[in-house]
C-alpha cells in the first residue's frame, strides 16, 4: 500500500508521510479510519518503527491524523474547504517544479503555457469519452 524509495534524497518518514497525505487527500482514508499501527507498517516497508512513528508524529503535527490512547492513529476530520487548499498547495508545488524543469531545459513561458493548455484540452478530451 505505501512506497517508499530507499534511493531518494527525501528521507524515509518524508516519504512515508506524503504517501499517507496522498491517501487522506485522495479519501483512500476517511474521517475517523483508523491507520494501520506503526509496528505493521514498518514491518511492510521493512524500516525502523521510529521511522514511522516520526512520521505519524509529522502527520499529526499537520493535523491530519490524531492518536487514542491504547487504539492508535485515526484520520483527523478536514473540512471540503481546507482538503481543497491542501490539494491545490500540492499542485502548486508540482506545477512548480515541472515549469522550473522547463525552463532549466531552456523553454520560455509562451512554450510551457501552451504545453500546459495541451495537457489539459488532451485530458479533457479522454474525460469526456
Amino acid at each position: 500500500m505505501l512506497r517508499i524509495n530507499e534511493s531518494s534524497p527525501i528521507p524515509i518518514y518524508l516519504q512515508i508521510v506524503e504517501e499517507i497525505r496522498l491517501m487522506i487527500l485522495g479519501k483512500t482514508f476517511a474521517t475517523d479510519d483508523r491507520l494501520p499501527s506503526i509496528r505493521q507498517i514498518a514491518a511492510d516497508l521493512k524500516v525502523n518503527p521510529n521511522t514511522v512513528a516520526k512520521a505519524f508524529q509529522e502527520l499529526e503535527n499537520r493535523g491530519l491524523i490524531y492518536f487514542r490512547r491504547g487504539q492508535g492513529a485515526f484520520v483527523a476530520k478536514i473540512s471540503e474547504e481546507d482538503q481543497k487548499m491542501r490539494i491545490i498547495e500540492d499542485l502548486n508545488r508540482k506545477f512548480g517544479q515541472v515549469i522550473k524543469s522547463a525552463m532549466e531545459m531552456g523553454l520560455g513561458h509562451d512554450e510551457i503555457k501552451k504545453l500546459f493548455e495541451k495537457a489539459l484540452i488532451s485530458c479533457e478530451i479522454k474525460e469526456g469519452n
